[in-house]
């Protein structure tokens, strides 16, 4: 079969959903694409119940709307009617209707053609009733598909254990990051002058700001690193989430923004607050001396701001959840106590007094990131699309 005939059909959120899955099966679409431009590739994109009409790109060729559940059957005979090769589903609970995306099943049962499944989430925490459901739904996803994409080597080791998925069945490709040079610490200086940033010494931080990102202990640490390091600056990049901003709670972004009102803290903590483009994003991590991931969400399995953030050269400094865990390892970063500015403070103090570690540590998160950048994405993932139709 030629290469030209291959043809993929996605299942995912797509932008302009403000959504981190719908970022990534574009950047996903573009490195398959970039690799091999005969690949042909469109997109079925998922709604959420309330969603604005969107303008989307010509690639998005249906819709599903998640909580529809006659939805799910016309979405099934779209694609066994699409001529596609290989159907692809972008897997997240959240993104698809019924408890847990339970509606999801109801698709996959009627599709006739290969299905490559992506898991960005595999819950992790024990004795939980709820953990058992979602690793049904997993399981039963697994039972349809030809493959299923992990992104995370512990992933794989729970998928086989307690789904008792085979082991053949699943693949384990890192979260792709962009492809760019190493950046020189004359490199950053440039980038921070072209930012309005000149001499300052910049932490930042990206993505859909909600409670679970632990935001507010960064800020709280900027109360003490501020004082001993004025010259310190913390980006926090990014809007807030789009479910916690339409929930009926105090708004956690706003709430940020009180707290560093409250701590006389707007010379030292800038907040850019809207969807960066990914050339914006990738200069502002460029630029970047020291990565703050103080997420609170233990069993997290996948980041996509950890892998961004190594392929840019950072040091990083995160709290030790298992996708950085796996990632950082013990000498490409550095840990930090859950909930605790205080720990924030101890390990960013002990770095900017002794910058050879930052040097150190980033220099060798960038090349374990050399395995996982895009390129490298697209080669194992059209890999795993040809092994599937021929299986």
């Amino acid at each position: 079969m030629k290469k030209r005939d291959l043809k993929i059909l996605y299942l995912s959120s797509f932008p302009p959903r403000k959504c981190g899955i719908a970022t990534f099966c574009e950047n996903f679409i573009n490195a398959v694409h970039n690799r091999d431009s005969y690949i042909d590739q469109k997109v079925i994109a998922v709604n959420e119940m309330t969603a604005p009409k969107r303008a989307y790109s010509l690639l998005v060729k249906y819709q599903l709307r998640q909580e529809e559940l006659g939805c799910y059957d016309k979405v099934a005979a779209y694609v066994n009617e699409s001529g596609a090769d290989v159907f692809c589903l972008q897997h997240e609970y959240g993104l698809f209707g019924g408890f847990d995306g339970i509606f999801i099943l109801k698709l996959l049962q009627n599709i006739k053609i290969p299905i490559v499944s992506v898991y960005h989430s595999i819950p992790m925490l024990k004795g939980s009733k709820r953990k058992e459901y979602r690793l049904k739904i997993l399981k039963d996803i697994a039972r349809f598909s030809k493959f299923v994409i992990v992104t995370a080597d512990i992933g794989k080791k729970v998928l086989i254990k307690e789904c008792k998925i085979p082991t053949s069945k699943i693949v384990t490709i890192h979260h792709g990051a962009p492809a760019v040079p190493y950046p020189t610490l004359k490199e950053k200086e440039k980038l921070k002058e072209k930012f309005n940033l000149r001499g300052r010494l910049v932490m930042s931080s990206f993505g859909l700001i909600s409670k679970s990102k632990g935001f507010d202990y960064g800020v709280e640490a900027m109360l003490n690193l501020s004082k001993k390091y004025p010259n310190l600056v913390f980006l926090i990049l990014g809007q807030a989430h789009p479910i916690h901003a339409n929930a009926m709670e105090k708004d956690y972004y706003s709430n940020l923004l009180k707290k560093v009102e409250k701590f006389n803290l707007k010379n030292n903590i800038l907040f850019i607050g809207r969807y960066l483009s990914e050339e914006e994003l990738v200069n502002y991590l460029r630029l970047t001396d020291i990565y703050l991931t103080p997420y609170l969400t233990k069993p997290q399995i996948s980041s996509g701001t950890i892998a961004y953030a190594m392929a840019t050269g950072n040091c990083v400094v995160s709290t030790p959840f298992i996708y950085a865990k796996e990632l950082i390892g013990k000498d490409r970063g550095y840990f930090i106590d859950f909930k605790s500015g205080d720990s924030i403070v101890n390990v960013v103090s002990d770095l900017i007094d002794h910058p050879q570690k930052i040097e150190t540590a980033r220099k060798k998160a960038y090349e374990f990131a050399r395995k996982f950048t895009w390129p490298e994405v697209a080669k194992k993932i059209i890999q795993v699309f040809q092994r599937a139709m021929k299986k």
